[in-house]
């Protein structure tokens, strides 16, 4: 919820800068510099921070009608298809995980930044530290979400299982 939240404060940080940079076009003629990049990477980064809570508040696209059916119908194949579901998307973000550490270590050691010299500049470590913590609460969300579907199936149903819905 921690990540949520401060991808939240990031919306609102965004609304302030876009709003600012309209007025400043609009009333002085002169637009706040880096806009367009601050509102770039900042979205990236708001994505990821939030994925984890999107995924935990039930908010992430599934098909379902057809899923609920399954469920309805066949409870423990319902409840093994959930598990599988979510462990694939744990893996899936244990892989851009992978990919993203070593991306955060080249940007903190090299001092990479986003921008133009001269214009605006900014560090670069920032964003992808957002997106690696967003991928590890994300990858840990799905384990448990896949942990409660296994114990959730019919015969254990647990509180907040499929088996229990």
């Amino acid at each position: 919820m921690g990540l949520g939240a401060l991808g939240t404060l990031g919306i609102f940080a965004l609304m302030l800068l876009i709003n600012s940079d309209v007025i400043g076009r609009a009333l002085f003629n002169s637009p706040v510099p880096g806009v367009p990049e601050m509102v770039q990477m900042g979205v990236v980064a708001i994505v990821y921070l939030q994925l984890g809570q999107a995924l935990a508040g039930g908010r992430f696209t599934r098909s379902d009608p057809f899923y609920t059916r399954i469920v309805r119908r066949y409870p423990r194949f319902g409840c093994a298809l959930s598990a599988a579901f979510h462990l694939t998307g744990a893996v899936l973000m244990g892989l851009i995980l992978a990919g993203e550490v070593p991306r955060l270590i080249e940007a903190v050691s090299q001092g990479e930044y986003f921008g133009h010299r001269g214009v605006f500049v900014a560090p670069r470590w920032p964003v992808e530290l957002a997106i690696v913590l967003g991928c590890a609460v994300t990858a840990a969300q799905f384990l448990v979400m896949a942990w409660r579907d296994l114990r959730g199936m019919p015969g254990s149903a647990q509180p907040g299982s499929v088996a229990a819905r």
